[in-house]
């Protein structure tokens, strides 16, 4: 009786040889390369054990095993994608496993990377795929418990909390992903990871308050005119857009923060009188400032002055414990002071060495230009 020996119709190589094989022809998309080794290599037919199985691990990204196709989505080679899904049966749910390891779905690393003519080509796939999901596992719940203990198909890991798909393309600024998601569901349903109303749990920031924090007026105004988007509403900061938009300012200087307050202020009717001094406070960007300041005067807040406020806050923050161990008659004179007086001369002689050198701190803060944020805001970020 004969053997029946199965044969590589090719040169010999080594798994690891043909997984490296694949992983280059992924990352140039090689549609004609990967389609070479999946013939002589990967795919079923008689007679023959595969080399190597298209869902398995491809390689390791710092320490998750990524597989062939979650591989090609992530670095958006769509042709390779579809390839991978149509000829070589590549399983959406071994992909899917990939991305909830690290508590993401495939839309969610979409959308993050702006990889477009992806989106085009797997929204749907990935629509179809979530229904198909959402009847087994009602069809399931009618069976018993017991039963779906022991059913590990119905065992889906859920991916963390924190931002949805459009709120990551949001944070990356990819307008072109926002517009194609918004122009998608127009007169649809649209599912909770891509509207721009919906909160991050975490922040409480919809797409609206993202925008502004990251300072993205074309983002801005597309989420206004496209979607209505609320840019009134606070985070759970209790921070409101201007505040995001001047938080921003002081981290990305070199965006158009100060186009946006003007859009936010002037357009959207966003209030700039909430929490002003601590708006003021926080701003860094001189010219942001002066115009705060100016629309706060309009507003009728005519003693909006960073500088003041900044000294005003100065003094309250060593005047309250620091000063309760003054005698009463030195805490008048404090009060009838105001907040402008020269310390060493009122307390001159009334002042022990401990409370003097305390008044001398006072003075040194009260004259200095680099003056640091209270403690109450400090507190507020945390």
């Amino acid at each position: 009786m004969g053997v029946c020996i199965s044969r590589v119709i090719g040169p010999q190589i080594t798994k690891e040889e043909l997984k490296s094989k694949i992983y280059t022809a992924i990352d140039l998309e090689k549609v004609g390369a990967l389609s070479h080794l999946w013939k002589v290599y990967i795919r079923q037919r008689p007679k023959f054990v595969p080399l190597f199985d298209i869902n398995e691990p491809l390689i390791e990204i710092q320490g998750v095993e990524i597989n062939s196709l979650a591989f090609a989505i992530r670095v958006g080679k769509t042709s390779i994608v579809k390839f991978l899904i149509e000829n070589c049966k590549a399983k959406i749910e071994a992909m899917n496993d990939v991305f909830n390891a690290v508590g993401k779905t495939p839309m969610d690393v979409i959308c993050e990377y702006g990889h477009l003519d992806l989106l085009k080509y797997y929204l749907p796939l990935y629509l179809e795929f979530k229904e198909m999901q959402a009847t087994e596992f009602s069809i399931h719940e009618e069976k018993s418990e017991d039963f779906s203990i022991f059913n590990s198909k119905f065992l889906q890991k859920k991916p963390m909390k924190g931002a949805s798909a459009i709120q990551r393309a949001c944070e990356r600024g990819k307008i072109d992903i926002v517009d194609f998601l918004i122009n998608y569901f127009d007169s649809k349903s649209i599912p909770d990871e891509f509207n721009v109303h919906n909160e991050d749990e975490r922040t409480g920031e919809n797409c609206a308050l993202i925008s502004c924090r990251n300072g993205n007026l074309a983002l801005a105004m597309l989420l206004y005119k496209k979607c209505n988007a609320d840019f009134h509403k606070l985070n759970k900061r209790s921070e409101n857009a201007i505040q995001l938009a001047t938080i921003g300012a002081n981290k990305y200087p070199y965006r158009k923060h100060l186009d946006l307050l003007k859009f936010l202020i002037e357009e959207l009717n966003v209030d700039v009188t909430y929490h002003y001094e601590e708006t003021l406070i926080i701003s860094e960007n001189p010219m942001i400032t002066s115009y705060l300041e100016y629309k706060l005067i309009q507003k009728g807040i005519s003693q909006a002055r960073k500088k003041n406020i900044e000294k005003e806050n100065a003094i309250k923050s060593v005047t309250g414990d620091d000063l309760q161990g003054l005698s009463p008659e030195v805490i008048e004179k404090l009060n009838r002071a105001g907040r402008e007086f020269e310390f060493t001369e009122i307390f001159r002689e009334e002042l022990d060495e401990k409370s003097q050198s305390l008044v001398s701190s006072i003075s040194q803060l009260g004259e200095s230009e680099d003056i640091s944020i209270p403690k109450f805001w400090e507190e507020k970020r945390i």
